[in-house]
C-alpha cells in the first residue's frame, strides 16, 4: 500500500489534474520524480470531481470536501459519509473541512449547519447556536482548538462549544469580504480590503494598512503569513511591515496561496 503522506500528494495532484485537464483516472509516472499521480473521477467513487477542500487526520485518513458530500479515503476507496450522519442538512454540497488543533474535523456545508466531527461523536451548530446562513468562505483555528468561521462579511468563533461573536478593531472598515488565515503557530490573522490584523494572545495587534486591497492570505514559516495585495506578494512578520518578495501576474488576481514544506509560497 502507498504509505499516508504520499496517498495525500497523489490525491492532491488528482485534484490539480481534474482541475485543469479533466482527463480520466490513469496512473501516470514521471521519469524524473519517483513519485506517481492518479486522477480520480465519479468512477473511483467521488460523487462529482468539484473538489471543495482536503483534510488529513491523525489516523491517516484522507477526508475530502466535495459538492456531492463528504468521504473518507482509505487508501484504496472512497467511503462516502452517510447523509443519515449529518442531521438535517440543507445540502450535500461541502463548502468549507478544516482540522483543527485537536484532531477534530470540522464540515461546513452550503449555506447551512457546521459540523463538528470527534472521536466521541458529532456536533452540529447552526444559526440557533449563532451562526449564519450565508456561505462559509473558510474555516481556521487556534492552537487551543478554538475554531475561527469566516464568512463573506462576518467571522464567528467556536471556544469550548460556544459560539462566539468576533469584533473587529473600528479601524478595520465594516464592508468588503472576509479573508482569514492561521499561522504555524495558532495565531488567527484576518484582513479585509486594505487592512490586515492579527490576534495574538486573545488581543487585536496593530493594524497594518496597504496601499491596494488584500486578495489572499497564508500561513507561512512560524509565526509569518504570505500575503497578496494588488500584484505583488508579501511575507509579513509580527510587528514588522510587510516584505516585497515578488511582483505578482498583472493580468489575474491573485486569490489562493500555499506554504509548501520547505518554505516556498506557491500561487
Amino acid at each position: 500500500m502507498i504509505p499516508r503522506f504520499q496517498q495525500v500528494l497523489c490525491l492532491w495532484l488528482a485534484v490539480l489534474t481534474l482541475t485543469a485537464r479533466g482527463e480520466s483516472s490513469a496512473f501516470v509516472e514521471h521519469p524524473v520524480s519517483p513519485w506517481l499521480n492518479r486522477a480520480y473521477q465519479t468512477d473511483a467513487g467521488l460523487p462529482d470531481i468539484s473538489i471543495t477542500g482536503l483534510a488529513q487526520t491523525e489516523d491517516g485518513y484522507l477526508w475530502v470536501a466535495t459538492r456531492g458530500g463528504l468521504l473518507c479515503y482509505n487508501g484504496a476507496t472512497f467511503v462516502p459519509l452517510p447523509p443519515g450522519n449529518l442531521p438535517s442538512p440543507s445540502s450535500r454540497t461541502v463548502r468549507a473541512i478544516f482540522r483543527d488543533a485537536l484532531d477534530r474535523l470540522w464540515v461546513a456545508m452550503e449555506r447551512g449547519p457546521v459540523f463538528c466531527m470527534q472521536s466521541d461523536g458529532l456536533r452540529a451548530f447552526t444559526v440557533e447556536n449563532g451562526l449564519f446562513t450565508q456561505r462559509v468562505l473558510a474555516i481556521t483555528g487556534e492552537a487551543d482548538g478554538t475554531v475561527w468561521i469566516v464568512y463573506p462579511t462576518q467571522l464567528r468563533k467556536i471556544q469550548d462549544g460556544r459560539v462566539q461573536p468576533v469584533k473587529l478593531p473600528a479601524a478595520i472598515p465594516e464592508l468588503g469580504s472576509m479573508l482569514a488565515t492561521s499561522d504555524s503557530l495558532g495565531n488567527v490573522w484576518c484582513a479585509r480590503n486594505e487592512h490586515l490584523i492579527q490576534m495574538r494572545g486573545g488581543v487585536w495587534q496593530p493594524e497594518i494598512k496597504m496601499g491596494t486591497p488584500i486578495t489572499a492570505l497564508a500561513a507561512g514559516a512560524g509565526s509569518n503569513v504570505w500575503m497578496a495585495a494588488g500584484n505583488t506578494l508579501y511575507e509579513v512578520s509580527p510587528g514588522c511591515p510587510p516584505v516585497a518578495v515578488t511582483p505578482l501576474p498583472t493580468n489575474a488576481i491573485t486569490r489562493l496561496l500555499l506554504n509548501d514544506q520547505i518554505g516556498r509560497a506557491h500561487v
